[in-house]
């Protein structure tokens, strides 16, 4: 059965967003184990499956004190009870990410690791951070590229960049965020095997906002999106496409405890 990529790019403080989607908290799935004997075909457009894949998630889920708001999900699916399930991350491997320091501050790559560390803490996903790349940006990614990285999944990119290389930063928008789903046939779920975010270079020529520089609120709104939140229309939220808040709320945290109990991905 052929693997399906869907691409889905979301906005940064103003930009692209897919419509909003169904509440997902109470069909939420706890992870999947196939049958390990079972014979899975190599898809042509990806790694051979299982790579780093454990039966059981690599740290314990999270919990949040709120449910999420309708509509908080950027890509929604039916799961294996009928009821509505965001498409996320398998936390039962190792999200790879790098980190391209071209025009960007001194010791981005170490802020951007604390950022993942966070993270990583609010979904109970991991993050392994492979180092710096010199991939350049682009709008439409690749999932796959073996030439760079290898017969893997292409890691998590971050980097500044702007509008020549990723049209979506035109005029106001702050960053960019893409990520990639692919489906497993082993269960028809879909996945998110990678992303990308981007951060327009405009951010460093803003003033710092205490004692954080500005960029500091676009990337962490850029990784909900690479997680998969969707914008949201309270003003309160990190998520919020217009509005500057500095680090994530009670709604964003329900959201990413959420979008970190996905189901375990063995057939990608």
């Amino acid at each position: 059965m052929a693997s399906l990529i869907v691409v889905i790019t979301v906005g940064g403080w103003i930009g692209r967003q897919p419509d909003g989607f169904a509440r997902a908290w109470d069909a939420i799935m706890s992870g999947q184990v196939t049958d390990p004997s079972k014979q899975l075909a190599r898809p042509s457009n990806g790694p051979p499956p299982g790579l780093e894949e454990e039966q059981v998630r690599l740290l314990p889920p999270v919990s949040a004190a709120t449910t999420p708001v309708a509509g908080a999900f950027t890509r929604t699916q039916e799961g294996p009870d009928g009821g509505t399930v965001p498409v996320a991350w398998s936390p039962c491997r190792p999200i790879h990410y790098v980190v391209n320091p071209a025009g960007a501050p001194v010791g981005f790559a170490d802020t951007v690791a604390v950022a993942m560390r966070e993270l990583s803490g609010l979904t109970g996903l991991v993050f392994v951070d492979d180092g710096v790349t010199a991939e350049a940006a682009v709008e439409q990614r690749g999932a796959y590229q073996p030439n760079l990285y290898g017969d893997r999944w292409a890691p998590v990119i971050v980097q500044f960049t702007d509008e020549t290389a990723d049209p979506g930063l035109a005029g106001r928008v702050a960053g960019m965020a893409g990520v990639q789903a692919v489906a497993d046939p082993t269960t028809g779920l879909q996945h998110f095997t990678t992303g990308s975010v981007h951060l327009d270079v405009t951010l460093l020529a803003q003033p710092s906002n205490g004692a954080e520089a500005v960029y500091l609120s676009v990337l962490r709104h850029e990784l909900g999106h690479l997680i998969g939140l969707a914008h949201v229309e309270n003003p309160t939220q990190i998520m919020n496409a217009t509005a500057f808040v500095e680090t994530y709320q009670e709604g964003d945290l329900a959201g990413l405890a959420v979008l970190g109990r996905g189901a375990c991905a063995p057939g990608l």
